[in-house]
Parts: C-alpha cells; structure tokens; sequence
C-alpha cells in the first residue's frame, strides 16, 4: 500500500512537471507573439527568431502613398522585394554571430557586387551591413563601421559609415496585419560627420519585421 502511495505522488509531480512552463518551445517569455524578456533563443534566421529567413516565407507591408511591398525568400536563400511594377531586388543575407548583415542587393537578380543603393555603393565584401543585432536583451547597443563610395554607381571619394541599433524595449503594436508584442529597434547612422534622426522598426518573434516608421505588415506566411 505504501508503495502504491508514493508511485502516485511521484506520478502527480510529473504531471504538474510536464504541465507547467507553457509557451513555445525555444522562446523566452512567452509564445512566438507574447515574447515580454526582450530574448529569444532560436538562432536567428530561422522560424521562431525574429528575422525569420525560411524559404517560402512572405511579407507583405503598406506605406503611405507608396505601392504594397511585398517580399519572399527564395529557394536559394535571398529575399525578393517587389514594389508595385519596379523590377525585383534580390538581397542577400548572412548570420554573423547569430547578427543579420546584409551583404549583397541586386535589381532584376543581375549581379552588382555589392550595390545596396544606385547612387552609392558600400565595401561590404567582408563585413556586410549591420540590420538586426546579435542580441535582444534591452538595452543592447551594437555599432558597425563600413566605407561609403559616394556618387553614381559608387564612383567618388570614401566616406567612412557607422551605424548603430538599440534595442529600446518591448511595445505591443498594432498594424494591419494584428496586435503583436514586438521588440522596438533604434538605427541611427553618422556618415562622415553628419548624423541622421534616428529611425524605428518593430520586430515580433516568429513573424519579423511588423512594423518600420510609417510601413506596416498587412499580411504574412512563415514557412
């Protein structure tokens, strides 16, 4: 009888065990919407992260006085972006140190080693440009310094490049797309000595990118 006692206890622990701690597996804080610790621990660029790169993944976005944005990952890895009737630009992606850089933008898929814009063009062929930090915890604070080749088609004298993200903290947003409790992400950038305003972008885990100044998501499939 005592034996029969204590199996039940241990059995009713395990079940208490197994029933708590809900969520999703792999996010800290909460399911992939509900994410309030600022961290989540699948790698980046995979499903569950905030910058999801999956193939067959789809965004689709709305900007005042602008044609829907609508981007997809490739098979082969790179994201397509389309507005409206413009030719598609294909942008390339690395995880640096679980960071997402970008290290290379082409228009109609023809290759242009390492144009991210038409009228400059940045030595990124080792480095890439920083967009998403490594880490989510608030407060972070990532800088990374390129070369900017100003003028036509990158023609014109170096100019050295800083940018800088900062995870400011956690905000629930609400787009087109729904309500999502998204880390809020800080960019502001010195190109030789002048400095921009800084901008805003709104990343929710599992989704990506929900919302970046006056751009928001409307729609969106992770594969």
């Amino acid at each position: 009888m005592r034996t029969k006692l204590v199996l039940l206890v241990l059995l009713t622990l395990f079940i208490s065990a197994c029933g708590s701690g809900g969520g999703t597996p792999g996010i800290t804080g909460g399911s992939t919407n509900d994410n309030t610790g600022g961290n989540v621990t699948v790698s980046a660029g995979e499903k569950g992260s905030y910058f999801p790169l999956t193939a067959g993944s789809t965004w689709t976005y709305r900007k005042a006085d602008q044609a829907a944005v609508t981007k997809l990952v490739t098979n082969d890895g790179r994201v397509r972006t389309n507005v409206g009737s413009e030719p598609p630009k294909y942008s390339t992606y690395t995880i640096s140190n679980n960071s997402i850089v970008l290290t290379l933008e082409t228009v109609s898929g023809v290759i242009n080693a390492n144009q991210v814009e038409f009228t400059s063009k940045y030595d990124v062929s080792s480095i890439g440009l920083l967009v998403f930090p490594s880490n989510t915890t608030v407060g972070n604070v990532e800088t990374s310094n390129y070369t900017l080749l100003v003028g036509i088609d990158g023609g014109g004298t170096p100019v050295g490049k800083t940018t800088t993200l900062t995870v400011v903290g956690t905000e629930t947003v609400q787009v087109a797309a729904g309500s999502f409790n998204a880390i809020k992400i800080q960019e502001t950038n010195i190109v030789g000595s002048v400095a921009s305003l800084p901008a805003y972008s709104w990343y929710a885990a599992g989704v990506g990118l929900v919302k970046n100044g006056d751009m928001e998501l409307v729609s969106y499939s992770i594969k």
